[in-house]
């Protein structure tokens, strides 16, 4: 049973942009709680929906007004193809015939896959590019913690919601996970209008606010913990997706430890991952091209145990960047994405993508990943795979966040 109310909104509240995500660059949204909950702009009415079958999903949402809403349940096609959304389901759909550009705002709900789980701009971008022309811009919603909990892109509408092709139209995608369940609002409206209304829309996704605090995340309660005992004796903690299974360890007696895994849930090639410690020299002086030079040792190393005789080698080296939040834990970080070609024309293009972190103390200790993945590919399913694999990343990136301040001590 599913039941909404609306009700009269017209106050606004301003919206803090700043950030940066792994290697890709997003505009970033800070919130008051989760779920956003920013009041939207004026000339709203609150959406609230209650779905008896998922209480966790309850929530409320400044519209504009005018709309009709109608329930549904309709399920959607050819976005499962991905790996990523099981289940893709359209719950509501509100029009107006007083709305300019002929508004139309849709809500789905949708399962997670736990072995293809992503982060909430992957599956954004999912959406963007199952409905339309890919992403275009993207802003990300923080809780006060910083932790991004949903995610917006805009595109060019040019297939229906069963991937038909259909008539062009503007749209924002808006997508939060809660749990095992996915929650996606998309507001189209016609390309004429969207300069005006996309800006007053995306405020209306800040608005959502979920009903009830979740107890529990099922799917990070599903993560499995993996250890690698660095050449300093120390253990370093991660966490991976139980899909994720070790193929091996690579040692050098007191100077390079690692252990390597790889994507068992994926069709075809999977994605590979390394992750390291490496003991440096004393003395040696801590630079952006020590760390370069370790990523790319780190890389071919994966590279070579994971393709053997397939001739992988860099074609391209992209200049370093750094995540936020290292330099607060860490000597150094540097995050290095490379592209990587085979002379068999067989094999397909990869990237690696390798980021090294110089711990605080001594003996000095470089920690960090590599990883190899498929990302120039029209195949949902390797789409899909290459989303997963951000998801694995940012799980590391987490790990070693949290563990650089014990085992960067003497």
């Amino acid at each position: 049973m599913m039941t909404l109310v609306q009700r009269t909104c017209t106050s606004l509240l301003p919206v803090a942009m700043a950030g940066f995500l792994l290697c890709v660059q997003v505009a970033y949204a800070a919130s008051r709680e989760q779920g956003a909950g920013q009041t939207a702009d004026a000339a709203t009415r609150e959406l609230t929906v209650d779905i008896a079958q998922l209480p966790d999903l309850a929530f409320r949402l400044e519209t504009p007004e005018g709309l009709s809403w109608t329930k549904d349940g309709s399920v959607m096609r050819g976005l499962e193809e991905s790996g990523l959304v099981a289940d893709f389901t359209r719950l509501m759909i509100g029009q107006g015939a007083q709305q300019p550009g002929g508004l139309r705002i849709t809500l789905y709900v949708a399962d997670v896959v736990p072995t293809r789980a992503a982060l909430p701009m992957d599956y954004a971008r999912l959406m963007a590019k199952g409905f339309g022309n890919g992403e275009d811009e993207e802003e990300a919603i923080e809780d006060g913690a910083g932790n991004v909990i949903s995610a917006n892109v805009t595109t060019v509408l040019s297939r229906d919601e069963h991937l038909k092709p259909a008539a062009p139209s503007r749209s924002l995608i808006s997508v939060w996970r809660r749990g095992l369940k996915l929650l996606v609002v998309r507001a189209d409206v016609s390309p004429a209008e969207a300069d005006a209304r996309i800006p007053q829309l995306r405020q209306m996704m800040r608005s959502l606010t979920f009903q009830r605090p979740m107890a529990s995340d099922p799917l990070m309660a599903g993560m499995v913990k993996h250890t690698v005992r660095l050449p300093s004796g120390k253990d370093m903690h991660f966490l991976l997706p139980p899909n994720w299974l070790s193929i091996g360890a690579f040692d050098e007696q007191g100077v390079f430890a690692s252990q390597m895994f790889q994507d068992q849930a994926s069709i075809g090639r999977p994605p590979y991952v390394s992750v390291f410690g490496i003991s440096i020299e004393p003395g040696a002086p801590m630079t952006p091209e020590l760390l370069r030079d370790g990523a790319d040792k780190v890389s071919k190393l994966l590279l070579d145990r994971t393709r053997r005789n397939n001739g992988y080698s860099h074609r391209q080296r992209v200049s370093a960047t750094h995540v936020i939040g290292f330099e607060k834990v860490a000597g150094l970080d540097a995050l290095f994405v490379d592209d990587v070609s085979s002379d068999n024309p067989l094999e397909p293009d990869l990237a690696t993508q390798s980021h090294l972190v110089a711990l605080h103390g001594k003996p000095e200790t470089v920690i960090g990943y590599s990883m190899a993945v498929i990302t120039k590919t029209s195949d949902w399913r390797e789409i899909g795979a290459m989303m997963h694999a951000n998801f694995v990343q940012r799980l590391l990136v987490d790990s070693m966040m949290e563990e650089a301040p014990r085992l960067g001590k003497p």
